[in-house]
């Protein structure tokens, strides 16, 4: 099973780096919430 991290970073991205790190850690794909496509969410089930 695939890990997918959705995460929406605003102003500084400090979010972004944080699920950056994150998806370093699980190896996991990232994506904000506008730019995900349907077969990213079917890959990571």
């Amino acid at each position: 099973m695939k890990t997918l991290i959705l995460y929406n970073s605003t102003t500084h991205g400090n979010t972004r780096k944080l699920a950056e790190a994150l998806a370093d850690e699980l190896n996991a794909v990232i994506q904000e919430p506008g730019g995900i496509e349907p077969p990213a969410l079917k890959e990571a089930s």
